[in-house]
């Protein structure tokens, strides 16, 4: 009996040592989410211009440009 309590002593201090360290580490997370969300709320509203964002923008090509240099093959649904 006293190795199956000694068993039960070990399990219950590794489960305390696991619950305490969990608790440790959800404290640091939340702390650097506030810090991470103080940081977002200091940014410039004016972060990107609209010229910015036009510039991410894809590019319209002229399908004509692209139909000199490529075969048929390739290009031909979309002719139709």
């Amino acid at each position: 009996m006293a190795e199956g309590s000694s068993r039960r002593t070990g399990t219950v201090a590794i489960f305390g040592v696991a619950v305490l360290i969990n608790g440790v580490l959800s404290i640091f997370l939340l702390d650097q989410a506030g810090n991470t969300r103080l940081k977002i709320t200091d940014l410039e509203s004016t972060l990107v211009s609209e010229q910015d964002v036009a510039l991410l923008r894809p590019i319209r090509i002229d399908q004509d440009r692209c139909e000199r240099c490529h075969t048929d093959r390739r290009y031909a649904k979309l002719r139709q």
